[in-house]
C-alpha cells in the first residue's frame, strides 16, 4: 500500500477548508451578478436580455484577446509612486470586468438555449445539451475548461498561493503572455501549485 499522508504539505486541510471558503465567494458573485441581470436587463424580455449578455461576454473576450495578441499591456504599467498600488488596482478592474462578462456568457448562452433548443422538452434539450457539450470539448481538447472552483482556484497578484485539484490545463486558445503587464492573463502549468493526488 502506497503511504501517501507523507507526501501532502504541511498545510493541506488548511488549503482544503481554504478552497471551500473561496468557493463559497465563487458562487456568492455569480449568483449574485445573475440575478441582478435577472431583475434589471430587460427582465420582461428574456431573449434580448440573453443577447446583450452574450454581445457583453463576447465582445469582452474579443477585446482581451486583441490586447494580449498586441503585447499593449505596456501601457497600462504604473510607476509605484503613491500609496495605492495602480497596477494591481488596474488588474482588479479587469477581473472584476472579466468576472461579469463570463457571468454574461454563461446567462446569454444559457437563455437563449432555454428559449430556442426544444423548450418544451426540458429532458431532451438538457440531454442534447450535455452530448455536444462533452463531445465538443472531449474532440477540440478543452473539456477542461469546465473547471473552476473549488477544483480550481487563482490567487489575483501571487500564482504560488494558486491551488489546483488536478493535474490537468495544457494551454490555452490565446497565446499565453508570461508577462505582469498583460491586460489579459490566463493560468499555465508553471503558474500554479498542485496537490499531490493518489
Amino acid at each position: 500500500m502506497v503511504n501517501t499522508s507523507s507526501n501532502l504539505p504541511k498545510d493541506f486541510w488548511g488549503l482544503v477548508i481554504f478552497q471551500l471558503f473561496v468557493s463559497v465567494l465563487v458562487v456568492f458573485f455569480w449568483r449574485g451578478v445573475w440575478l441582478l441581470f435577472d431583475i434589471y436587463l430587460y427582465p420582461d424580455d428574456y431573449e434580448t436580455s440573453s443577447l446583450i449578455c452574450v454581445a457583453f461576454g463576447f465582445a469582452f473576450m474579443v477585446v482581451s484577446a486583441y490586447f494580449q495578441y498586441g503585447g499593449y499591456g505596456a501601457y497600462f504599467n504604473f510607476p509605484n509612486t503613491t500609496t495605492l498600488d495602480m497596477n494591481r488596482f488596474i488588474h482588479f478592474i479587469h477581473m472584476l470586468i472579466a468576472g461579469i462578462a463570463c457571468v454574461c456568457s454563461w446567462r446569454g448562452i444559457w437563455g437563449l438555449c432555454d428559449i430556442h433548443l426544444l423548450p418544451e422538452r426540458v429532458e431532451v434539450s438538457a440531454g442534447l445539451c450535455a452530448t455536444i457539450g462533452v463531445l465538443g470539448l472531449a474532440l477540440c481538447g478543452h473539456f477542461q475548461s469546465n473547471l473552476a472552483a473549488p477544483v480550481v482556484i487563482l490567487s489575483d497578484y501571487d500564482p504560488k498561493t494558486s491551488v489546483r485539484c488536478f493535474r490537468v490545463i495544457r494551454g490555452t486558445v490565446f497565446p499565453i503572455s508570461r508577462s505582469r503587464s498583460a491586460v489579459a492573463s490566463f493560468p499555465t502549468e508553471e503558474s500554479v501549485v498542485e496537490l499531490p493526488t493518489a
